[in-house]
């Protein structure tokens, strides 16, 4: 089994990163009217050791759980974030928010990939794009040209940031640059979590 170890090689720069999680974990405690760590982790859908592992500083809180936040949130309030970016539902926003053209191109990728939607997120982004190759749709998506051929093989998935990524372009409801700058930064993160727990009821967010 792999160890757990700190993502964080200074000391200073560890305890003020620890500091900032564990403020975070309390935040959301106390925002959302969460008994305790182990609702908190049920609430995030995390195991409760990883939330325990957090406040020791041995981790971070990760981007999946970071965006179940925002959604608890309603911070795009038209739709969910995590539920947006599954590749079935990601590859029906590309087809909603391009011309009937351009989406009849894509729902006959999207059949002739039906086995796979991961492929089929592949070709529905190319196309929603005009990304010819998939070196072009590597460097739009800012990963690897071999990821693109591992997720063709059935080993892997887009990750969440990819994902994100054509969900701000698709939909133009945000920036993804500036949405993971301020979620996967624990101290700005803390300040929009904090603005937006102004205008919510607790009570109605309990577990």
């Amino acid at each position: 089994m792999t160890s757990v170890t700190s993502p964080y090689t200074d000391q200073g720069e560890a305890a003020t990163q620890n500091s900032d999680e564990v403020a975070l974990l309390d935040v959301l405690l106390c925002g959302f009217g969460i008994k305790n760590d182990a609702q908190l982790a049920a609430w995030l859908e995390i195991d409760k050791s990883l939330l325990y592992a957090v406040r020791a500083g041995k981790r971070r809180l990760g981007l999946v759980p970071r965006l179940r936040v925002l959604d608890h949130i309603g911070f795009l309030k038209a739709r969910s974030i995590l539920e947006s970016i599954l590749p079935e539902n990601l590859a029906k926003v590309l087809v909603e928010f391009n011309n009937q053209l351009v989406a009849e191109l894509i729902k006959k990728a999207l059949k002739e990939n039906a086995d796979d939607p991961n492929v089929a997120l592949l070709e529905a982004t190319k196309i929603a794009f005009g990304h010819r190759t998939d070196a072009e749709l590597a460097k739009f998506l800012e990963v690897q040209h071999n990821t693109i051929a591992t997720i063709r093989s059935g080993k892997s998935s887009l990750g969440p940031k990819p994902k994100l990524k054509i969900l701000a372009h698709a939909t133009r409801a945000f920036e993804p640059e500036a949405l993971l700058g301020a979620v996967e930064s624990s101290s700005r993160f803390l300040v929009l979590l904090k603005e937006h727990l102004k205008h919510l009821d607790p009570a109605s967010s309990n577990p």
